[in-house]
């Protein structure tokens, strides 16, 4: 009793073209794998420098002055979190919010009039 020539070589390559797509799809899943992680990896950091920018920048892009805790001058409330502005002031984050739209309004005005009078 022999062995099939024809029947050992297919058989054989049959186990190289399965080990062969095998392969591929291995590298094909491990690129996948790769590419989702770097596009969630991209996502968190865009969301971590959002967050970072929501709490160290104004909604105007400049950056909040030094704070730290303690009373403010405006309002009188005791806060963790009270900014020292330029002028002196202890400002807590709703009055400093306030006070620096009003300045950043009357800024704008008195552009726009310095821009009509000739």
């Amino acid at each position: 009793m022999g062995v099939d020539q024809e029947t050992l070589a297919m058989n054989i390559a049959l186990l190289i073209g399965g080990a062969i797509l095998l392969t591929a799809l291995f590298f094909i899943a491990m690129v996948t794998m790769t590419g989702v992680k770097c596009l969630v990896w991209i996502r968190r950091q865009r969301k971590a420098e959002e967050e970072f920018l929501s709490k160290h920048r104004r909604s105007d892009g400049e950056k909040y002055p030094p704070f730290m805790e303690g009373t403010c001058t405006e309002c009188g409330r005791g806060n963790e979190k009270v900014y020292f502005t330029a002028a002196g002031e202890e400002l807590c984050p709703p009055c400093y919010e306030r006070s620096w739209e009003n300045e950043a309004r009357s800024n704008a005005v008195s552009r726009s009039v310095s821009a009509v009078s000739p």
